[in-house]
């Protein structure tokens, strides 16, 4: 069954490394969201990006010849993709003043969110507070949900630019939108694995997410599921120390 979802639906992009191609769960969605000098072709989607949001140094070199300065943060393969990307692509880009960090300061006020910015958010958050402001309902693929997962981002040498950054209270803020219900990053909790499976230790899968994986891959797998799960009637359960889901066979005639 080829799964897609509605025209408005929104995903928004990291850059967690999979031995894997994404393309086919990314290319899904109505609208999609990368970040900095992640674009297409990369693991994460073959559509061009609708939006491509940009730091604002990177917003305001985009354009140059000359992005070495970058080396230390990522490859030259990765500088060299966007760059020939922002040469052709129609997509539209847009960087937001701090990252949008006061944005999302108001947002985790008005719902009650435990978690303290006392540092400028990274740019991969900066539209989904965008998102959840105007009541989008974004979905996140490729953040980290733990900070041993740092390491994996194919874009960005996180390790380099911790520390500008509080990345323990980012991973705590999408698990924390993501109990609140304002996001789904069920997809960030993918293993990199060769069949679909996912980590439930640090999040609760969500219903809509788990069906999409299961019609695109046939089946996913559930470790360390916190919570009984619930499908519709078009899916199989099996249950044991983690959860198989495929979907339902049809009644023999």
């Amino acid at each position: 069954m080829s799964f897609m979802q509605p025209k408005n639906s929104i995903i928004i992009c990291g850059s967690k490394g999979y031995g894997k191609s994404l393309d086919e769960i990314v290319d899904s969605f109505g609208e999609i969201v990368r970040n900095n000098m992640l674009v297409s072709n990369m693991g994460y989607g073959k559509r061009e990006s609708d939006l491509q949001i940009l730091n604002c140094h990177v917003y305001d070199r985009r354009n140059q010849d000359d992005l070495s300065e970058y080396l230390k943060f990522t490859s030259e393969e990765v500088i060299k993709s966007f760059q020939s990307y922002v040469k052709t692509a129609k997509s539209q880009y847009k960087t937001f003043i701090n990252n949008n960090t006061n944005l999302m300061k108001q947002l985790i006020s008005k719902h009650s969110i435990p978690v303290t910015l006392t540092q400028e958010i990274r740019c991969g958050l900066s539209y989904v507070a965008q998102a959840v402001a105007a009541n989008l309902y974004p979905y996140m693929i490729g953040f980290s949900l733990t900070e041993q997962e740092n390491t994996r981002h194919k874009v960005n040498h996180l390790a380099l630019n911790a520390s500008s950054h509080k990345i323990d209270v980012e991973i705590q803020l999408i698990i924390e939108l993501h109990n609140k219900n304002l996001i789904d990053a069920t997809l960030c909790a993918m293993m990199d694995t060769e069949d679909m499976e996912l980590d439930c230790s640090v999040i609760q899968p969500k219903q809509y997410s788990i069906e999409l994986l299961v019609d695109l891959c046939g089946q996913v797998t559930l470790h360390n599921p916190q919570a009984p799960i619930t499908l519709s009637k078009g899916y199989e359960v099996s249950q044991g120390d983690s959860i198989v889901i495929t979907p339902a066979k049809a009644d023999a005639k």
